[in-house]
Parts: structure tokens; C-alpha cells; sequence
């Protein structure tokens, strides 16, 4: 059984979430946007006040605002940034638009794992999260599925009463239109969806979305 909390990070209010199964303590964050040392705290003083065993460092994208904290994690944790192997010229560009968006100097980024594909799935304590790429927003972005919970981390892919932007280098609405309908809203309709940014919502609701059908 895995229980999440979720942290709200940086001027493009990321949601940060922390996985950690209940019975080993093992962990996971996904998406850590922590982009200054007062979010580094916060996240750190939840896993330490939780006993939660971090061991995982997981990336729906590689979109700058998604990734600001990945450096913290791996000085921390030890931990490397896991991807989709399409998102490596992503990463490549985020120091470059941390500048330009924050005017602030994303210091060393750590390299990436790029072996998120379609086909894998990530133990975390005895709890299978299914890995489903989702291109769209960016080419190699995934959504992480918990098929025993029926929770999808969906990142900047679906939203609540919304998809993710495709105007940035890499997307494409065609893409992610058809990922929306084939891989998403295919998904049990009581899914619980939480998204890169916004509130919660659920496949039932979003399967009422006419953009994606």
C-alpha cells in the first residue's frame, strides 16, 4: 500500500509528489521542482519526520519547472533524475530556461536515467507503478499508473478540464490528443488523476472532455 503527499513548488506551482509504501518506508518523489532551499526543507523534514527510505527519483518530463530540484535530490538522496529516453534534449535545454525564466543560475545539474519506457514498471516496496508514455507535451513524457490504488500521476499530459500545452519545442497536439484517448481514458473511469499542476480530478470526469475525443 502506498499513501503520497503533495508539495506545491516554485512560481509555476509544480506539484511535487512523494510516494512511500507503508510497509518497507522505501520512497519515491516524483517531479521535485524545489527551485530554493526553504522548499529543499520542507520536502527533506517530511521524509525525515515520515522515516521514509527514499530510493527513487522519478520524472513525468523534463520541463525546467519540473526539474529544479533534481540536484538537490541526487546531493541529498544520491539519487539521479529517471526519465523517458526521448526527454534527454529536454533536460539539456533546462539550465538554459531556468535563466531566462527566473533570472537564476540552475547550478550543476545531475545526469539523467533515461530508461523509463512504455513497457516498464517500477516496484516500490511490494507496489507495481506501470510506466505509460504519453507523448504530447513533450516527447517523452509519461504518466506513472498504480493499477491497485487506481491513481495516475499525470503530469503536464492531462489536467483537470484541461491537456497539456503543445506550443513548446517537442509537442504536439495531434500526440497528445491521442495519447489522452488511447492510453488515459482508457484507464478504470474511478482513477484518481493528479496532474503536474492544479487539483485533483478523476478519468471519469475528464472522459466528459470533448477536446479529446
Amino acid at each position: 500500500m502506498l499513501q503520497y503527499n503533495t508539495f506545491v513548488m516554485n512560481p509555476v506551482q509544480v506539484n511535487c509528489y512523494l510516494l512511500w509504501d507503508t510497509g518497507t518506508h522505501a520512497g519515491a518523489v516524483i517531479d521535485c521542482g524545489a527551485w530554493n532551499q526553504a522548499e529543499q526543507a520542507r520536502l527533506q523534514s517530511y521524509i525525515e519526520t515520515e522515516g521514509i527510505r527514499l530510493t527513487q527519483a522519478l520524472q513525468t518530463h523534463m520541463h525546467f519547472d519540473h526539474t529544479m530540484g533534481a540536484g538537490f535530490i541526487y546531493r541529498q538522496y544520491g539519487l539521479l533524475p529517471t526519465c523517458h529516453p526521448a526527454e534527454q534534449d529536454i533536460y539539456a535545454a533546462s539550465p538554459d530556461m531556468v535563466r531566462r525564466w527566473f533570472r537564476i543560475d540552475a547550478g550543476n545539474m545531475p545526469e539523467c536515467q533515461p530508461t523509463l519506457s512504455s513497457s516498464a514498471v517500477i516496484t516500490l516496496g511490494d507496489t507495481d507503478i506501470q510506466v505509460i508514455h504519453t507523448p504530447g507535451h513533450t516527447p517523452g513524457g509519461v504518466c506513472f499508473y498504480i493499477p491497485a490504488q487506481r491513481l495516475l500521476f499525470s503530469g503536464d499530459t492531462l489536467f483537470r478540464q484541461g491537456i497539456g500545452r503543445t506550443d513548446l519545442p517537442g509537442g504536439s497536439y495531434a500526440q497528445i490528443v491521442d495519447s489522452i484517448r488511447t492510453r488515459l481514458l482508457t484507464l478504470p473511469p474511478d482513477t484518481t488523476v493528479l496532474p503536474g499542476h492544479g487539483p485533483a480530478t478523476t478519468i471519469a470526469a475528464e472522459s466528459a472532455n470533448l477536446l479529446v475525443h
